[in-house]
């Protein structure tokens, strides 16, 4: 991706910030705990790349 997502609306929620993973996904864990969805993203050997929580039209990700 070259073009910032920053400021881009998708389904409703306006991205104000954003990570872009060049050649390191191979694929995401989601579990629904109580309302919030734990997420997972994960190199194509498993290893975490970055861990977030999405809550509505929130995501909060932590390194």
């Amino acid at each position: 991706m070259t073009d910032p997502l920053e400021g881009v609306e998708i389904g409703g929620a306006t991205v104000s910030d954003a990570v872009v993973l060049n050649n390191q996904f191979g694929f995401v864990l989601m579990e629904l705990v109580g309302e919030v969805w734990q997420m997972s993203i994960r190199d194509v050997e498993g290893e975490v790349i970055l861990e977030c929580e999405v809550d509505g039209n929130e995501a909060t990700c932590f390194p």
